[in-house]
């Protein structure tokens, strides 16, 4: 019967998908929603788009381990990254014309830099939406029994037909119903399990206070080490285009500042839901976790064994519903910029500019879908980890694009050479320290060496320019 119902909960998705499709009329509304959304609808579109699988189920098995400490990434980090879009860059968004964020590189810098920023770009929504398919294979394994290979295959055929049929608009639309079912689903898990451990004093007074630890301890490594966990999504995913396109359906720019500061909040509220769950079954039913080989499948199986029908579809609804809202911008966001940077360029190169011109965005858009999907299918089987693959997504940007977005952003001179020396040295020296493993965390080595190389360049540059020319005497 769960299954039946789950069954007709996606049905009843991608129907709402194929009808809401037929109302985008050009580019600008499969990919920005027409640019109309008013402030509750774009606040849960913000919501929707970090409160995936990595909140619900990946968090879960890092939040027993590590207490909240834990959290620094995702849900901190991610809320201070949709904070800072509201507060400082939502109005600058806005005005901006482009379809892909990667044209903003592209003015700015030129096309090779663009073309960088791009593969960047795409690169992180990679890991991100290979999470969103573990996640789904879970919830199919659990439900269904059905192996995880043919979970992750089925996720990936169903998130690419919701963004084929349906694009931002329909998205955004869906996200606040599916917000509620987050909402509802969460609190009928959460209130019954809570209540039987003795509700949350007791649940405080029975865990160590250490595991409610968010303060680093006050030596050099352990702060590094936080820094890093809190800038990784926290800036790494401010130049991004889901964000990018959440801040430009909206239906002006006061929209998007209030809708994205609100649903900053929202999340961290709400992401703590399903880890006091957690919390709670340690106390009152350990033996639930004890015997786990996945400690991602706790909550599944938490539900499973301690909820009735009701709850259950509820639960599992939450869970589709954010991996569902979660996985399409995963999908629709680096597929705008593959189309417009890179396929359509290619396309003009190898002599088709013609019917490159005749070619509707949303078509190469929907190619570029399909190879994004096939991509990330294949990342999902190589790495299973869902809360490592989502929390790591933002690294690459963090590394390569965020200092040179920051100095296009706002200072007054920029120089190409500063930018293609920053990416390089920033991507280069993340590799370098991934690899061999050395005790300063990798992306916050990144990330300073990216930024001193720009602005070390820029600066130099800029003195040589503003130098006086000194001509020779006779």
């Amino acid at each position: 019967m769960l299954g039946f119902l789950i069954f007709l909960y996606l049905l009843s998705t991608l129907t709402f998908g194929f009808y809401i499709n037929r109302k985008s009329k050009n580019a600008e509304d499969y990919i920005f929603a027409g640019s109309r959304l008013p402030f509750w609808v774009s606040s849960f579109a913000f919501f929707a788009t970090w409160f995936g699988s990595e909140m619900i189920i990946g968090s879960a098995s890092e939040f027993l381990d590590r207490g909240f400490m834990a959290l620094i990434k995702d849900p901190i980090g991610a809320a201070l990254c949709v904070f800072l879009i509201g507060v400082v860059f939502a109005k600058h968004y806005y005005k901006m014309p482009y379809l892909s964020f990667a044209d903003f590189f592209k003015e700015k810098f030129g096309t090779k830099v663009s073309i960088f920023a791009s593969f960047s770009i795409i690169l992180a929504y990679l890991a991100w939406l290979a999470a969103q398919y573990i996640a789904f294979a879970v919830v199919l394994k659990t439900v269904f029994a059905l192996p995880m290979t043919w979970g992750i295959v089925i996720a990936a055929v169903i998130f690419l037909v919701y963004v084929w049929w349906g694009g931002l608009l329909a998205i955004s639309l869906l996200d606040m119903t599916q917000t509620i079912v987050i909402i509802s689903g969460l609190i009928a898990v959460a209130v019954p399990l809570i209540s039987e451990a003795g509700g949350l004093p007791e649940i405080v007074l029975k865990t160590d206070p250490k595991f409610f630890t968010i303060i680093p301890e006050f030596d050099f490594m352990s702060l590094v080490t936080y820094i890093s966990a809190l800038i990784t999504i926290g800036l790494g995913a401010i130049p991004q285009q889901d964000l990018y396109q959440r801040v430009k359906a909206c239906k002006s720019a006061n929209v998007a500042k209030y809708s994205a500061i609100f649903s900053s909040f929202l999340y961290i509220v709400i992401c703590l839901i399903p880890l006091f769950i957690i919390l709670a079954v340690k106390i009152s039913n350990p033996e639930i976790l004890s015997d786990l080989s996945d400690e991602q499948m706790a909550l599944p199986k938490i539900v499973l064994e301690k909820s009735n029908l009701f709850v259950q579809f509820l639960f599992f609804g939450a869970i589709l519903s954010a991996i569902l809202s979660s996985a399409s911008v995963c999908i629709l966001a680096p597929a705008t910029v593959f189309s417009e940077n890179l396929l359509r360029p290619l396309f003009i190169y190898i002599g088709f500019k013609r019917k490159v011109k005749d070619l509707n965005h949303i078509v190469t858009i929907k190619i570029a879908a399909v190879i994004i999907t096939l991509i990330s299918v294949l990342m999902a089987f190589i790495k299973g980890n869902i809360y490592h693959l989502a929390t790591e997504a933002a690294t690459v940007t963090l590394v390569s694009l965020v200092s040179p977005f920051l100095f296009a952003m706002f200072a007054k001179y920029n120089s190409r050479a500063a930018a293609v020396f920053s990416m390089a040295s920033g991507l280069l020296t993340w590799i370098a320290f991934s690899i061999f493993l050395w005790e300063f965390p990798a992306p916050l080595a990144g990330f300073l060496v990216s930024f001193s190389v720009y602005f070390l360049t820029n600066k130099l540059e800029e003195n040589q320019l503003r130098a006086p020319i000194k001509l020779s005497s006779e």
